[in-house]
């Protein structure tokens, strides 16, 4: 396999990942503006960016070790129980 096929074989579910989650959304951003009116907009907008941004720290400690460990398993075998380990805490 060509490293541009894996190459889309990891982007092309990414990018439907995050049209998937964009869309989530803007539909439930519709539902609570109809349930709960300004006040509930009020606080999606609040507590989205925080979503955000602990999604996005999760996703690069994830990421970071997932790659730390997978070149470390072949090598150094505890090293990467370390890894792992320290990724979970």
């Amino acid at each position: 396999m060509t490293l541009e096929k894996r190459l889309h074989q990891y982007i092309i579910p990414n990018i439907f990942a995050t049209i998937g989650m964009s869309c989530y959304i803007i539909i439930d951003t519709f539902f609570i503006s109809i349930a709960a009116g300004t006040n509930g907009i009020t606080a999606l907008n609040l507590a989205l960016p925080l979503y955000s941004l602990i999604f996005a720290i999760g996703a690069m400690i994830g990421m970071g070790f997932a790659t730390i460990y997978s070149i470390n398993k072949e090598t150094k075998e505890n090293m990467s129980k370390t890894m792992f380990s320290h990724a979970v805490i």
